[in-house]
């Protein structure tokens, strides 16, 4: 522009005088921008993405919805996300869309909802994974068939004598609670044991359980009529030892006990000679 004399004065360029729409990203100098300090946030767009042609690039977007407005191409990586507390929806115009490319697609919410329950998660725990203290036996925790979900076990070894074959307490007894009523008892036991008489005769025992409060009761199906036999007029130590399965088809606490006598009723039968400790472990064992 011409002009005669000094030139006007200069003034700084201002946003007023750029006409919308005219400067393009390409006009932008890369790095001119600070991500950081200069756009302080990223915006779920509120309006509706077009997405067309071929994708090449590692391309990221953040709407409520998606609209297909030509055929798409995927070589590259192409993420459609939300912020919002939806699904991401793809829609596409009145035209029939498709969807093609050897590249990755992938949708979902930025941040998801904060996870304080596992119910409806399937998979596998780590090895790292550990209990919390406080844990209830049966609260919810599915176990395999076979797995043992708790072991008592009782020592005894005061000496007991009977010389009668009307059954005594051997003093060996424990009980344990079901977490579940399906679930089964594996009851191991050792007793020790002496046989003391006169004549022939033998010390035997029996075990004995009952359900919640019920009564004890002879527990003989399961072969523990087991005996420590004597030779005339000599002492017997020995032990009878056994496993047997109760199944109490209740949730209720189990107890179980072993009583003793003398088989001929005229010797002194005896039980946890103070040597040696009779022993029996409960365990409770997934059906």
């Amino acid at each position: 522009m011409a002009y005669i004399g000094r030139p006007g004065a200069t003034a700084p360029l201002t946003s007023a005088d750029i006409p919308d729409n005219t400067i393009t990203a390409s006009k932008i100098v890369d790095g001119a921008v600070d991500f950081q300090n200069e756009l302080g946030f990223l915006e779920n767009a509120s309006g509706t993405q077009n997405l067309t042609g071929t994708i090449s690039t590692e391309r990221m977007y953040l709407n409520d919805s998606y609209t297909l407005t030509g055929d798409v191409t995927v070589t590259g990586h192409l993420s459609l996300g939300t912020i919002a507390d939806s699904d991401v929806v793809i829609t596409q115009d009145s035209t029939e869309r498709t969807i093609t490319g050897s590249g990755t697609l992938e949708s979902g919410r930025l941040m998801n909802d904060y996870q304080s329950s596992l119910t409806g998660m399937t998979g596998e725990l780590g090895s790292t994974v550990t209990q919390a203290s406080g844990y209830t036996l049966g609260s919810g925790v599915t176990f395999p068939a076979g797995h043992i979900l708790q072991v008592v076990n009782y020592q005894y070894n005061t000496e007991k004598s009977n010389s009668s074959n009307t059954l005594a307490d051997t003093g060996l007894e424990g009980e344990i609670t079901l977490s579940s009523a399906t679930n089964k008892i594996l009851v191991i036991f050792s007793i020790t044991g002496v046989a003391k008489e006169t004549g022939n005769t033998s010390t035997y025992i029996v075990s004995q359980y009952r359900i919640g409060t019920g009564s004890w009761g002879n527990n003989l199906s399961y072969g523990s009529r087991n005996g420590i036999t004597a030779s005339t007029s000599k002492n017997n130590i020995g032990s009878v030892a056994g496993t047997y399965i109760i199944s109490p088809a209740s949730l209720n606490t189990v107890g179980v006990k072993f009583v003793f006598a003398s088989q001929s009723n005229i010797a002194a039968a005896q039980v946890q000679e103070a040597s040696a400790c009779s022993q029996l472990t409960l365990m409770e064992v997934v059906a």
